[in-house]
């Protein structure tokens, strides 16, 4: 019963942002949510041990192995979850959720919120000549409200599909260099994404939901990426993000969709392309061969620089806008110990805050559980969200 009533909550507050708001927000191609990589810090393009290489560097499908996903199921929570017993016990009392956000908000809080939800329709392979492809869907819901002047909110239905390729070339034993590319077409259908201040939208809720505004968005965005790994254990990598990725995006209402549902699908306007994104990583694989007669199947310490042009504007060309990030939220890292190849343990770094992991492996049966933190803000501790997600799939 609580689990529900904080889906309930979740729903209510994403509900709050439905009207007169700017629906600008740019589009990002969706991925799936990769709970093993949440656990150590988040995505390191030098891993090569899982199906998700697929989404990370194309690169590595040349190093993977095969690999293959039958299906998954994801959730995500996050938010002040420390409040959410207290929003709960509210509603319980009768309290009315458009009293109960502008308190929380006012009392100096942010509200921030997401719920993902990948799966269970997910599947693809890996093959051992490094073709990899994939197909998943999944749902998510962001509402962000750091203050009375602005709240946002992001509300979508996705679906990817994935095909890259990648090839080897051994310089030596233990010894290679890696290439790659892959693309990635995508729909968002219906996507709800829109900014205005929490005043207007709670005075605008009554009048109705005609007109919420409703974008379908259909995409193609294409990655590079090369992978050199040293003597079986030290592995560097680049990837190109977004080398290529043009989107078409279709505004109405729900008003005009109740009418004529054809209007998501028909007279897209002029593409948009998601801006190109340089990052790089580096990772050592401490314990190529085990330890302790297998006990210690594997130890792995990885790095990354999430976008390389921020690195170089804030630490080589020093030429910073006033709304640049902190240099603390670039980099990510983490450790994987693996216990006789079915236990694993993880931490890692990443927005400036630690984050701890979990997983299970029983034959092709995957338990994966991470909890982790979100810097929405652009320092650390500035508006961070506390998430919490856990994954069953199936992989071989």
């Amino acid at each position: 019963m609580k689990i529900r009533k904080f889906i309930l909550v979740a729903i209510l507050i994403a509900s709050v942002s439905i009207a007169f708001a700017d629906t600008t927000v740019a589009v990002d191609e969706p991925g799936m949510i990769d709970v093993r990589s949440l656990g150590m810090g988040g995505t390191h393009i030098v891993d090569t041990n899982d199906f998700y290489t697929l989404l990370k560097n194309p690169a590595g499908l040349a190093l993977t192995g095969k690999k293959s996903m039958i299906s998954v199921l994801t959730v995500n929570v996050g938010g002040p979850l420390d409040k959410v017993p207290g929003i709960i016990d509210d509603l319980n009392m009768g309290k009315p959720i458009e009293e109960i956000i502008p308190s929380i908000v006012a009392d100096g809080m942010n509200v921030n919120l997401n719920l993902g939800l990948d799966g269970p329709i997910c599947f693809g392979k890996i093959s051992e000549s490094g073709l990899g492809w994939g197909f998943f869907e999944t749902v998510n819901v962001d509402a962000n409200i750091p203050s009375i002047t602005l709240a946002k909110l992001t509300a979508k239905v996705e679906m990817g599909f994935v095909l890259g390729f990648g090839f080897k070339f051994e310089l030596a034993p233990g010894t290679s260099i890696a290439i790659g590319a892959s693309g990635e077409a995508f729909a968002q259908v219906p996507r709800i994404a829109m900014q205005d201040s929490l005043t207007n939208i709670l005075s605008s809720v009554q009048d109705g939901t005609e007109s919420l505004p409703l974008t379908s968005a259909v995409g193609l965005s294409c990655d590079v990426g090369a992978h050199i790994r040293l003597f079986n254990f030290i592995d560097a990598a680049i990837v190109c993000e977004d080398l290529f990725s043009p989107y078409l995006t279709k505004n109405a209402t729900l008003g005009q969709v109740e009418a004529d549902p054809s209007v998501m699908f028909s007279d897209f306007g002029n593409p948009t392309f998601q801006a190109m994104n340089f990052r790089v990583g580096a990772g050592v694989d401490v314990l190529p061969e085990g330890a302790l007669g297998g006990l210690i199947s594997s130890l792995k310490v990885q790095l990354d620089i999430k976008d390389f042009g921020l690195f170089f504007r804030h630490f080589i060309d020093k030429k910073l806008s006033a709304l640049e990030r902190s240099p603390w939220l670039n980099f990510n890292a983490g450790v994987e110990a693996g216990l006789m190849s079915f236990i694993y343990a993880r931490i890692g770094y990443s927005d400036g805050f630690l984050s701890l992991g979990a997983s299970v492996k029983l034959g092709a049966l995957n338990l994966d559980a991470a909890l982790y933190t979100k810097e929405l803000g652009r320092t650390p501790g500035a508006n961070n969200q506390l998430n919490v997600a856990v994954s069953v799939g199936l992989f071989y």
